[in-house]
């Protein structure tokens, strides 16, 4: 038995309500940096001009252990801070910061908070929406890109009077929001926590948690996490497909956690030596094994290759939850070999009432029209996550280095020179296992979403299109219902055209375009799609602003370039064929594993190449050579104004001369002479000679077609224009 490290046990105490504080900043993008600021409570508003005198009124006694909160907090705190980071503790995941922190030596502190950490970083727009209190557009006078650098002497009073009601909006609604999600937590029984996954947790372990559960030994959760994959996201028809419908799963994670059962950790076992297929069938648990997956359109089980994840066809290696692994089971997959197995008889799902009793809640409050759906949405939908949080140095805090005395005791630390003072950046978390980590039930969980993902997938057929984590495109008109786990219609029959995961455009006439480009902002994926690149102004990160050494919160100009790709399936044709669609069909692992380790990157809708199979066998420069021929073949049309069946009718290809016909008097005359009257009215020739040149010249490019045709064994159109008779022609 895999011996535990702790319990994961239900929280008593009663929960903290805070004092919650909104601000937000208008910075000018220059090095003063500020331009206007607005701090939001529950006595009013109060706007600031003097930067100086917004950070003393927001450190001031009467916000000490409150929560101040903004809306994307890096921008504000570094307007307002700048590079005098005395006293605080700054908080980063990766580069995202999640909250700030500041002393003043006795003891007090405050401490930011950013209400995207509460929203999954939708606009403050949107949140202003779900409340019901619209922002305001930004003044005309300002550029919202930062691109311009702001005189505050210059400034009318007019334009200050609008600057502020402008930030006023701004700031309510963080305090507004914050408010609200507290409040909502607090009725449920929760206490706000500085991200909202912590804030399921807390939520989960205070009410819906009725009993101790084993956390699983470090050993166990590494392994478990061999078998933890996320969502599946895969473009099976490249290019324009028409008459499509796209969509989801209503509550997808939450159903999957329904109708799922958790393996226990108190009772995992280990078996390494003695193991069997059969514990695949009667016990719940993840086992590492070599599998023969079938040669179907959509495989089923995935695996990494370099870090990517792919659905291969043939064998592989590679670690499973056992409700996934059952699924492929029953279509057709087969156990080869298996390396080891960490299961358990006993099932546990302590999950069920958080996502019953939030589910209801939601769907009241959606009716209701009460904005605390949105609440009720996002606790659904991050709870799984945060059973599989990593514990590693992802999670760090930075600090000034004359405010540690023990710094050289630490492990794992990095110092960092800025603006002349010497900051020391070290993990939070360190090596102790949090008590909720549980890599198995997380991967569990996606697996479920997974295999339902999958079934919807299945109803489309060789018709099926894209899909991602939660969502389908393809060809069928399905039925909808507005339950947990059924399917809902986003959008169709529309056009859809599809360059990549995450990357696409639907129409419903052709015409109006709707963009998706994942990493681009809204306002410009039209220009991203057309011209592959785009650049705007926004503000430095503060890792960023450290490597540079410059102040935080500057404007700079971000370059967004369309990049070379790697393709998750194996196109059936070696050239993008612009208006039509691409199929797909599965790499085998073989084919998979050597093109991430020896194919370069390609861009399709600009090179012309896909990634096909003549990649893999060698003949990427057939490919290459074909996709060139096919381009000077659609210049050469393009200056084609005679049809074929015309040009051959008067010139004979065989003799290389005009063809000899009798006309009405019995006479020989060639072909031209014959139907000149004829066809010079048809095709507004004004004489025989410009009939004739025009006709040579047609010759020569129609021959020049079908020899480019030959040489590569390539198929065009034209062939199909041209008369049976042309078969026989000697070039």
């Amino acid at each position: 038995m895999i011996k535990s490290k702790g319990y994961l046990v239900p929280l008593s105490k009663t929960p903290k309500t805070y004092q919650v504080v909104g601000f937000d900043v208008e910075g000018t993008g220059d090095e003063d940096g500020f331009l206007l600021g607005v701090i939001y409570d529950n006595a009013g508003w109060r706007v600031f001009r003097d930067r100086e005198l917004m950070c003393r009124s927001l450190l001031a006694h009467r916000y000490r252990g409150c929560r101040l909160y903004a809306h994307n907090l890096e921008y504000d705190f570094g307007c307002l801070f700048q590079d005098d980071l005395e006293g605080w503790s700054v908080y980063r995941l990766h580069s995202r910061l999640i909250k700030c922190l500041y002393r003043d030596g006795h003891k007090s502190v405050w401490t930011f908070h950013d209400t995207g950490n509460l929203s999954y970083f939708i606009s403050l727009a949107a949140l202003g929406k779900i409340l019901g209190m619209e922002k305001l557009e930004t003044p005309d006078w300002i550029k919202s890109d930062g691109s311009s650098d702001l005189n505050k002497f210059k400034i009318t009073d007019a334009q200050w009077q609008q600057l502020e009601t402008y930030c006023v909006r701004d700031a309510m609604i963080c305090y507004k929001y914050a408010l609200h999600i507290q409040e909502t937590i607090n009725v449920l029984g929760g206490e706000l926590k500085t991200t909202l996954p912590s804030t399921g947790m807390d939520l989960f372990r205070r009410r819906y948690l009725t009993r101790p559960i084993k956390t699983p030994h470090p050993a166990a959760n590494a392994l478990s996490r061999e078998g933890y994959y996320g969502g599946r996201c895969e473009v099976f028809k490249y290019g324009t497909g028409h008459e499509l419908y796209q969509y989801d799963i209503h509550s997808m994670y939450p159903s999957a956690i329904l109708s799922t059962e958790l393996p226990d950790p108190a009772g995992l076992y280990f078996f390494g030596a003695v193991k069997k297929e059969t514990h695949i069938l009667d016990r719940e648990g993840i086992t590492k094994c070599r599998v023969r997956a079938p040669r179907i359109h959509v495989p089923i089980l995935p695996v990494r290759i370099n870090g990517r994840l792919v659905f291969p066809t043939g064998d592989f290696d590679g670690a499973w939850c056992h409700n996934e692994l059952r699924y492929a089971l029953d279509r057709g997959y087969d156990i080869l070999r298996i390396d080891w197995q960490l299961c358990t008889k006993e099932t546990v799902n302590p999950l069920r009432g958080y996502v019953h009793d939030l589910y209801d809640r939601k769907v009241t409050a959606q009716r209701s029209g009460d904005p605390s759906y949105f609440i009720y949405k996002l606790l659904l939908n991050s709870i799984y996550g945060k059973f599989g949080q990593k514990s590693g140095d992802s999670f760090t805090k930075m600090i000034r280095i004359d405010l540690i005395d023990d710094f050289l005791e630490k492990v794992g630390i990095d110092i960092i020179e800025w603006q002349g003072e010497s900051y020391v950046v070290s993990p939070v978390c360190g090596k102790r296992q949090p008590p909720y980590v549980i890599v198995m039930w997380a991967a569990y969980i996606t697996a479920e979403a997974r295999v339902k993902e999958y079934e919807l997938m299945e109803k489309f057929g060789h018709g099926i299109a894209y899909c991602d984590t939660d969502c389908a495109i393809g060809p069928i008109s399905l039925p909808c219902s507005d339950r947990m786990g059924d399917l809902g219609l986003e959008r169709g029959p529309v056009t859809f055209e599809i360059r990549a995961p995450k990357y696409y455009r639907w129409s419903a006439n052709d015409r109006d375009w709707q963009y998706k480009k994942a990493g681009i902002r809204s306002q410009f994926q039209r220009a991203f799609w057309e011209t592959g690149a785009v650049s705007y102004y926004r503000p430095t990160k503060i890792g960023e602003s450290m490597k540079a050494n410059t102040r935080m919160s500057r404007w700079i100009v971000q370059l967004k370039t369309d990049r070379a790709r790697l393709f998750k399936r194996c196109p059936e044709s070696g050239i993008w064929q612009e208006g039509n669609q691409i199929a797909t069909r599965p790499w085998t692992f073989d084919e998979a594993t050597f093109m991430y380790e020896n194919v370069k990157p390609l861009l399709p809708w600009v090179g012309g190449q896909m990634m096909s199979e003549a990649i893999l066998t060698g003949r990427e420069g057939e490919v290459i050579e074909a996709w060139g021929i096919k381009c000077e073949i659609d210049s050469l049309r393009q200056g084609l104004t005679i049809p074929a069946t015309v040009v051959f009718t008067v010139w004979d290809h065989r003799k290389g001369d005009w063809r000899r016909v009798k006309n009405s008097r019995g006479q020989i005359v060639d072909g031209a002479h014959a139907r000149f009257d004829e066809l010079a009215s048809e095709l507004g020739y004004p004489d025989e000679r410009a009939f004739r040149e025009e006709v040579r010249a047609h010759v020569m490019t129609y021959q020049r077609i079908r020899d480019l045709e030959r040489r590569v064994h390539y198929r065009h159109e034209t062939a199909d224009v041209l008369s049976d008779e042309l078969e026989g022609m000697p070039f």
